[in-house]
């Protein structure tokens, strides 16, 4: 239900594999495994295919990256890294990160944490005080 919200409201839906295993450390089939398996689900929920893998944790090696791309996907990262899921990660902190790090053409990795939904609307209102334009994945990448 929540990845049916998530869609209808307009976000753009990626593949992060199924189980958050550091993928340079798995076998090529185990990477296979965990990346269609979350295609699977997708598929079966949303009836779309996402373009855009993304390794948990940022870990990846050349058999991840092989098999991302014999999947269809474009493997991407993030440029800003919120660090919100450390315990001393304050809004302030948050919002902090991101706001000084060079915002244009960012992708910005963020989670669903109580202290990055109190930093999120600072962090939306200052973005837009510089006329940068907030959007998908794909608007950063095309």
């Amino acid at each position: 239900d929540l990845l049916k919200q998530i869609y209808e409201k307009g976000h753009e839906i990626g593949n992060h594999a199924y189980s958050h295993k550091m993928h340079s450390q798995i076998s090529e089939h185990e990477n296979y495994l965990e990346i269609k398996k979350t295609e699977d689900v997708i598929l079966r929920v949303l009836g779309i295919k996402p373009v855009y893998f993304a390794p948990p944790s940022g870990d990846y090696n050349l058999s991840t990256l092989k098999v991302a791309e014999k999947l269809g996907y474009k493997t991407i990262l993030w440029s800003i890294d919120t660090i919100d899921w450390r315990k001393d990660s304050t809004a302030e902190i948050i919002a902090k990160r991101v706001l000084e790090k060079p915002l244009e053409g960012s992708i910005v990795l963020m989670h669903p944490k109580q202290e990055t939904n109190k930093a999120l609307p600072y962090i939306i209102s200052e973005i837009k005080k510089k006329n940068i334009k907030i959007g998908t994945v794909s608007d950063v990448i095309n």
